[in-house]
C-alpha cells in the first residue's frame, strides 16, 4: 500500500513481479523505474545495478528515492543517505 497527497499514486510507486523483485520510486516518482528496474532484475543484474542504472542518467536523481529488493532479499536505495538501513542487508 501506498500514501500519497497525489492522486492515484499506487500507479506510479511501488511495482512488483514474482520471483523478480519489487521496487519503489517516491519523492518525485518515476514512472518509468518500475519496469526498467524490474527488468534489470530479470537479466540477472543486482539491485545495486540496478539503482545505478536507472539514475546514472536521469537529470532529476537528487529529488527522487528509489528502492529495489531481488527475489533473494538483497537490497539498494537512492539516496543512499536518506535511509536508515541499520536492520537491512544492502550489497557493498
Amino acid at each position: 500500500a501506498v500514501q500519497s497527497k497525489f492522486l492515484a499514486v499506487g500507479a506510479a510507486v511501488p511495482a512488483a513481479r514474482a520471483e523478480i523483485g519489487i521496487v519503489a520510486s517516491q519523492a518525485w516518482s518515476n514512472p518509468t523505474y518500475g519496469s526498467r528496474a524490474l527488468a534489470h532484475l530479470e537479466a540477472g543484474l543486482s539491485p545495486q545495478e540496478t539503482v545505478d542504472r536507472l539514475v546514472e542518467d536521469d537529470e532529476e536523481r537528487n529529488v527522487r528515492q528509489l528502492g529495489v529488493l531481488n527475489a533473494a532479499g538483497r537490497a539498494a536505495v537512492h539516496p543512499l543517505e536518506l535511509v536508515d538501513l541499520s536492520e537491512t542487508y544492502v550489497e557493498p
